[in-house]
């Protein structure tokens, strides 16, 4: 965020408070080098977006207020991944899914009261479709990490972040990790209904896994299993009709894998979806 608040011209505060205009965006490509800019200028880190980037701007009657900007997620946050609940295998296939607020600055002339939490809201909204539109996949779960030292996170809990933890201390640095002794607040964020189930689901979620010619007809997730009326309890009353000899498994178990492919948008025995790779 910004180092420190200050003070704003009254023409802008009376322009928020009165019509209420404000206006979150993604950033068009002509205005990258300003955003980087003003970041530098406004911000202690500066610019500094890593990964899959996406930069917003805050819009007060044509005047910017805010900076939002957007990266790749920390690979390993134990309070996190712990909130989530997802295993080390699921987090390498899923990380992507998730977006870290990488930089949040409100510029001087947007320094009012409940600008910052408008401008997350609004930048909230817009997250999923803005991210879509640059890197063609959806994101479902937003986090940020605060500095203590500097500011406890109040605009972060107006916009309906929850604070799961800190962080151990550590960077990473050339390949490796140093430890640094900074703790900070780790804040996530669900951009959908039930973003934390999809991510630690035992299947791939039909949002990460959509495709034009094999679209899913079930969340897998959702499927009985296990139940005495459940999906295997179910196949494992149909006949064996072969030979003992050479059998490794069951007709349930392979009926299972055919039924749970053909759901998850599988339409060949040689092609299967990408939740199956």
């Amino acid at each position: 965020m910004g180092s420190g608040w200050g003070s704003s011209s009254g023409s802008v505060r009376e322009r928020f408070e009165v019509t209420d205009g404000l206006v979150v965006r993604r950033v068009a490509a002509d205005e990258v080098a300003r955003f980087d800019a003003l970041l530098d200028e406004h911000h202690w880190l500066g610019r500094g977006l890593v990964g899959e980037v996406v930069r917003q701007v805050a819009v007060i009657n044509g005047e910017w207020v805010a900076l939002v900007g957007w990266g790749s997620p920390a690979f390993q946050v134990s309070a996190r991944d712990r909130w989530i609940g997802w295993s080390p295998e699921q987090r390498n296939r899923r990380l992507r899914f998730v977006a870290n607020n990488q930089r949040f600055c409100v510029l001087p002339s947007g320094r009012v009261a409940n600008l910052a939490s408008a401008t997350l809201a609004g930048a909230l909204r817009s997250l999923p479709g803005d991210w879509d539109a640059m890197w063609g996949h959806p994101v479902v779960l937003a986090e940020t990490f605060t500095d203590p030292a500097r500011h406890r996170g109040g605009c972060y809990r107006a916009a309906n972040f929850a604070m799961v933890g800190q962080t151990a201390g550590w960077r990473r640095a050339n390949r490796t990790y140093v430890h640094h002794g900074q703790r900070k607040a780790v804040w996530v964020r669900e951009l959908r209904r039930h973003s934390r189930q999809m991510l630690a689901g035992v299947f791939d979620h039909p949002v990460f896994t959509g495709h034009p010619r094999r679209k899913p007809i079930i969340d897998c997730n959702l499927l009985d299993f296990e139940s005495d009326a459940g999906l295997l309890a179910r196949l494992d009353r149909l006949p064996e009709h072969r030979s003992a000899r050479g059998i490794r498994h069951s007709v349930s178990s392979i009926l299972a894998v055919a039924i749970v492919a053909t759901m998850s948008g599988a339409k060949s025995r040689t092609r299967p979806p990408a939740s199956f790779g």
